[in-house]
């Protein structure tokens, strides 16, 4: 299955920090080869991939090339990018 949209809510929580990465890379993989184990001559034709997924770390959140955050004050939500994230 190559979902043109994939949303994963806390992906690693379940896995060691050891296997996080690659499983990051693989979402990185997906998106960028518009899906999983598709032929590169016919990725041209392929719609793009999106990815959403909440981090569990800062490391993890800095994988991302968006980052959208939430102000709870003024309930709005703001883009921002991973080379701007600090350590928390």
């Amino acid at each position: 299955m190559n979902p043109e949209v994939m949303i994963l809510h806390w992906p690693m929580y379940h896995f060691p920090e050891a296997n996080q990465m690659p499983i990051l890379n693989a979402c990185h993989e997906h998106v960028n080869g518009r899906g999983l184990f598709i032929p590169q001559a016919t990725e041209h034709r392929q719609r793009p991939r999106t990815v959403f997924f909440t981090p569990g770390s800062v490391v993890q959140a800095k994988t991302a090339d968006v980052i959208w955050k939430i102000d709870p004050h003024n309930k709005q939500l703001y883009r921002t990018y991973s080379e701007s994230i600090s350590r928390q």
